[in-house]
């Protein structure tokens, strides 16, 4: 199998599951079927993600990212852990720290 050959399949399976995310992002956004206790994370989590794949303008997306870490937002937001310990549970830090997302 030729390297071009290799490269069109990836690019399917991409493709593919590329899709698929999408789908299930639009998914949560409409209808979170979650935990109740991570249903307000995900669905707001959701909205940032299809602000940053629709965003028509840069300033919508900068607005809504950077809006958590404004004063009046921050004590509400998955940005500050605190709070999101207080949600999301105490393990969720140490399920960061495995994963690489504290020091990323």
């Amino acid at each position: 199998m030729s390297y071009k050959e290799i490269y069109e399949l990836s690019n399917e399976l991409y493709a593919e599951r590329l899709e698929l995310v999408e789908e299930r992002i639009e998914q949560i956004v409409r209808e979170p079927a979650i935990e109740p206790a991570f249903a307000d994370y995900f669905t707001s989590a959701a909205k940032c993600i299809n602000t940053i794949k629709n965003h028509s303008a840069d300033k919508e997306f900068n607005d809504l990212f950077y809006s958590q870490f404004e004063k009046e937002n921050y004590e509400k937001s998955y940005a500050n852990p605190a709070y999101a310990v207080k949600m999301l549970g105490d393990d969720i830090l140490v399920q960061l720290n495995r994963s690489g997302w504290i020091y990323a």
